[in-house]
């Protein structure tokens, strides 16, 4: 058998230097992608809290995902959520609606993430039975991706705790200033008397301690000429 019949086969070229980088670069965000997945799961176990514009934007999210199903699959949200859950389609809002109905709207979400995750577990759930490949953690990332739970913790004050506080100040203002209290504790504070904050049993209490001549005196202010 001659030579001359081989059909010479072309060598495989060597990846250029910008495939190279793309290559990497694709590697680099799946690694990132799955943490970002990995990371929300964890978060979505724990039924956390959700502020009142997250409920909003996750409502949002999720109205997106109801109409990109029935869009790209035709998976409705009566699909999805069959004839039990279908209240359940209350939690998507529109975004192209007023403020003022989305204000309105949003009355009716919840400021948990678990009644959210159950609806995408929903989704996920319909896109299997129709023989669609999905990954529940890419739905997940779709619909909370842009919520920001490291400020979401129980020791942050909610929006009821800062209006609460809001008028608690005005309240104060205004018997100081009909008291003349701020003349009291302005006289108060130059003879000597410095507040500190002593934790008891995990709790805060302010604990008065009077100064005099650089000695603390519980209980006992300085006398004058002493």
């Amino acid at each position: 058998m001659s030579n001359n019949n081989v059909t010479p086969f072309p060598g495989r070229k060597r990846p250029t230097q910008e495939q190279v980088a793309a290559q990497e670069r694709e590697r680099a965000e799946h690694g990132a992608r799955e943490e970002d997945k990995r990371r929300l799961k964890k978060q979505l176990e724990q039924n956390q809290p959700l502020k009142a514009a997250d409920q909003i934007s996750v409502a949002q999210n999720l109205n997106g995902l109801f109409v990109r199903l029935k869009k790209e699959h035709g998976l409705g949200s009566s699909k999805i959520l069959g004839t039990r859950d279908k209240n359940k389609r209350d939690y998507a809002i529109p975004r192209d609606l007023p403020r003022e109905e989305i204000q309105r709207l949003s009355g009716r979400l919840r400021n948990h993430t678990d009644p959210y995750k159950s609806i995408v577990e929903l989704a996920a759930k319909a896109m299997e039975e129709v023989g669609l490949k999905v990954d529940v953690g890419d739905l997940f990332l779709e619909v909370f991706g842009q919520v920001d739970f490291g400020s979401t913790s129980s020791d942050e004050p909610d929006d009821g705790f800062e209006e609460l506080a809001s008028s608690l100040r005005f309240v104060a203002d205004a018997i100081s200033e009909n008291y003349g209290l701020s003349a009291f504790f302005r006289t108060v504070e130059h003879a000597g008397v410095a507040p500190s904050v002593v934790h008891m049993t995990g709790r805060k209490k302010i604990k008065i301690k009077f100064t005099s001549d650089n000695k603390d005196v519980d209980g006992i202010p300085p006398l004058a000429g002493r």
